[in-house]
């Protein structure tokens, strides 16, 4: 009998499983046997394909299937770059670590995707590159984040040892910027580290998704490492939270089922994708209920939105409060005086939105009491969590007549208590609470 290449973990009770005796069900074209790819496999095969991204900044809109095809070919390349220590690691079921540099668009879709379906952990970044000098860079190159932000490298390579990442994946616009952490990490003991491009291996495939299949391997374990997000640095140094596999799939479905997600909502998608809103809220929730994610990046822009909403086909935005205030601004400078025929198509835009969320921290009673005559009675939508376990408390669509500065209700099955009373620190036991913050080490575990 042949025998698989999986490993039985000793002692379990089912290491007499039949797979660990079967060869294993591995290809280029078998995506891991995990509900997130189950999932994203039925959409990918429904006809007609309907969009899973669209990406403004670069001009493309690929469907289920595409983003699938990109997905596997992106896993091929890195196989081919890991080391084959890394490789048995994650055989075994190992955590690996690998982070993306990318916007969020469709390269940052592809990339997520990817590192899951090789059974590694993602380490979203989310940086625009714009390195000073040419090659060879230096450790003095910089880049650039959303809100325009120079950022030494040093800081990215902190990031990268803090989360353990043994490779980063680059977008086309940050490419220079893993070339310069490459050559910026080795010297420090990480001689394995590499940076890999996205771009060059989208729509290189030759597969087509009646080619792919679901692997009959045992399941991922839900509890392995799935997403390492870092905290805003508020209270210290920005910390790595480990996040479970199930949150890219159990939480997300969580927060699909609260907002009544479908399959033709459209989110339009602003926010920082290496944040738990931009990862947790405004991603994976709309790529598990087979809507459509639409990115935009680069520095906010209120005329920009207003246009974009007055254009319509959207159903749900997600922002905070600056980028409400800012909203309420223009709409008063720039839109109140218009001709009542064009000033009603902007509101129309508005209200022709299903939801709109808020988070990160608290919206000012002026700014909600403008919105909710705006959009006719309609609530800006509070969410309210942290990084470490996502959003416990949300105002959901049906949610009417909330005291004014509620955060909504709990969701099911969650436990919380206040720690003193009715006022204190808030204690939480969630199903989608983070594993652990990632250690400082002193180099990468390759």
């Amino acid at each position: 009998m042949m025998h698989s290449s999986l490993e039985p973990v000793p002692g379990n009770s089912d290491d007499h499983d039949r797979t660990y005796f079967l060869p294993g069900h591995d290809g280029d074209n078998i995506l891991p046997n995990a509900p997130l790819f189950s999932t994203l496999l039925r959409f990918a095969k429904r006809s007609p394909p309907r969009i899973a991204i669209r990406d403004i900044n670069i001009g493309i809109e690929r469907t289920h299937a595409e983003l699938l095809v990109d997905v596997l070919e992106l896993r091929r390349q890195i196989q081919k770059r890991l080391s084959p220590e890394t490789l048995i690691r994650l055989r075994k079921g190992k955590e690996v670590y690998i982070a993306i540099l990318a916007p969020g668009g469709y390269e940052y879709s592809v990339a997520f995707l990817a590192i899951l379906a090789l059974g590694a952990a993602a380490v979203p970044l989310s940086k625009l590159a714009s390195p000073t000098s040419p090659p060879p860079f230096s450790c003095t190159d910089i880049f650039i984040d959303a809100a325009g932000t120079h950022v030494p490298v040093e800081e990215a390579a902190y990031l990268l040892r803090k989360s353990r990442s043994i490779a980063i994946l680059t977008a086309s616009s940050a490419e220079r910027l893993g070339t310069s952490l490459e050559i910026h990490l080795k010297p420090n003991g990480s001689a394995g580290f590499q940076s890999i491009p996205i771009w060059p291996h989208l729509g290189t495939s030759a597969l087509s998704v009646q080619d792919l299949l679901i692997s009959s391997n045992p399941a991922l374990n839900g509890n392995g490492a799935g997403v390492v997000i870092f905290t805003s640095g508020t209270t210290g140094p920005p910390k790595g939270v480990v996040m479970r596999r199930s949150f890219v799939y159990d939480y997300a479905l969580s927060v699909a089922d609260h907002y009544r997600l479908m399959e033709n909502d459209v989110i339009l998608h602003i926010l920082p994708v290496h944040h738990a809103t931009g990862v947790g809220i405004n991603f994976f929730p709309f790529l598990v209920s087979g809507a459509c994610i639409e990115f935009r990046n680069g520095s906010f822009d209120a005329s920009w939105l207003w246009e974009r909403w007055r254009a319509g086909g959207l159903s749900f935005f997600s922002g905070v409060p600056t980028i409400y205030m800012r909203m309420m601004r223009f709409y008063e400078e720039n839109l109140a005086s218009l001709p009542s025929h064009e000033l009603d198509q902007y509101i129309s835009g508005a209200r022709n939105l299903r939801g709109l969320l808020c988070g990160s921290s608290a919206l000012p009673e002026p700014i909600q009491k403008f919105w909710t005559k705006t959009m006719a009675g309609r609530t800006i939508l509070t969410r309210y969590g942290a990084t470490e376990f996502g959003a416990p408390f949300k105002v959901s669509l049906e949610d009417k007549d909330l005291p004014d500065g509620s955060v909504g209700k709990l969701e099911i099955g969650l436990d919380v208590k206040l720690l003193d009373g009715e006022e204190g620190e808030i204690l939480i036991k969630s199903p989608h609470m983070f594993a652990r913050y990632n250690p400082l080490y002193s180099s990468l575990i390759l």
